[in-house]
């Protein structure tokens, strides 16, 4: 059976969660606050692998058996809600490098999100005004950051272009998916701070589940469109063309965990995800449309177009035919007026 942290209130013994807005530890019982504390130091040179485990643990609130499936690091007991953090997989290799607290709360990420799709055309009335907080899932996502030396001869001179990548982002997990996440990237990395496992009390969390050099094929992709950008741009490398010799020397691989708000939709028989970052709260998802305001709209800029734009487009080539015509006419009658005057 896996240990599990829980942490109490040192005043009156009531849970204790994370509190974003004044980033301190928060008792649910009397309201005091109390600063973070931080993990003792453990070695994560040992981080290497990943293997599937299933933990058991007891709640020390009331006592019920939870099971935590995988990569789950910490949740709520199931039976009476009460913040549950395991221990075993946030030490040793699954330690984070640091940790990203979350800025705000859910009813937060709510109103950003609203205010991303009020704006947006089509977009279904049940998605932009029946949402609510507790529709967010509050969540940190694990996250390789990648800093890489670049470097390819560039161009028909055979200039040596050099570039630096700092933290480059791609999420650990398969369960979180790329395009969303890439899209909600990148965060404050100045306001990353050392992991302590009381961040993650009062939210869900998730290990990684995949290893950093699994992602080096795609890392690679991301940094050849930007290192392709910087030879066009500083080298007169001629866009387009690919340095196919770049080498991408791996400095340092970092292991963090970054917050994020997930929310979904069943819309018409299927499921539209969204993810609000818990940092800086940019939005990010695939919206579904309401296909017969579409069509409609189709349809109306159609008829605006034969009402308004036919008779314009028509007056429009007959003033044009007209000042030809009359171009010529003059040039007939100045032509009569030449001859007429010579003839005298």
């Amino acid at each position: 059976m896996s240990d599990v942290s829980v942490k109490t209130c040192p005043s009156c013994g009531g849970r204790m969660v994370f509190h974003p807005e004044s980033k301190e530890m928060k008792c649910d019982s009397c309201g005091g606050f109390h600063p973070v504390e931080y993990d003792k130091k453990q070695d994560t040179a040992v981080r290497n692998t990943y293997s599937q485990e299933l933990a058991e643990c007891s709640c020390q609130s009331c006592g019920a058996q939870v099971c935590a499936q995988n990569e789950v690091i910490s949740l709520g007991c199931p039976y009476c809600g009460n913040p549950l953090v395991i221990s075993s997989r946030v030490s040793d290799r699954f330690k984070p490098d640091g940790i990203v607290p979350f800025a705000f709360y859910s009813d937060e990420a709510m109103r950003l999100f609203q205010n991303y799709t009020k704006k947006l055309w089509f977009v279904p009335k049940q998605l932009k005004q029946n949402v609510k907080p507790g529709d967010f899932r509050a969540m940190y996502a694990p996250f390789y950051l990648y800093d890489f030396d670049v470097s390819s001869e560039v161009g028909k001179s055979g200039k040596t272009g050099l570039m630096e990548v700092h933290k480059l982002p791609i999420d650990a997990s398969t369960n979180f998916p790329d395009e969303l996440m890439d899209n909600i990237s990148p965060y404050d990395y100045q306001k990353m701070t050392a992991f302590s496992s009381d961040y993650l009390r009062g939210f869900l969390g998730e290990v990684y589940n995949e290893n950093s050099g699994d992602f080096i094929p795609r890392a690679r992709q991301m940094v050849q469109k930007t290192f392709d950008s910087y030879a066009a741009i500083e080298l007169d490398k001629l866009p387009g063309h690919k340095a196919d010799d770049m080498t991408l020397e791996t400095r340092r691989v970092y292991y963090v965990l970054l917050p994020v708000y997930l929310f979904s939709i069943d819309y018409l028989g299927k499921r539209y995800f969204f993810a609000v970052n818990g940092q800086t709260g940019k939005v990010a998802g695939n919206l579904p449309y309401e296909t017969s305001l579409k069509r409609m709209s189709k349809i109306m800029a159609l008829l605006i177009w034969l009402f308004f734009g036919l008779p314009a487009l028509a007056f429009a080539i007959f003033i044009l035919i007209f000042a030809v015509l009359g171009a010529q006419n003059l040039d007939q009658i100045s032509n009569m007026l030449n001859n007429l005057s010579a003839s005298l």
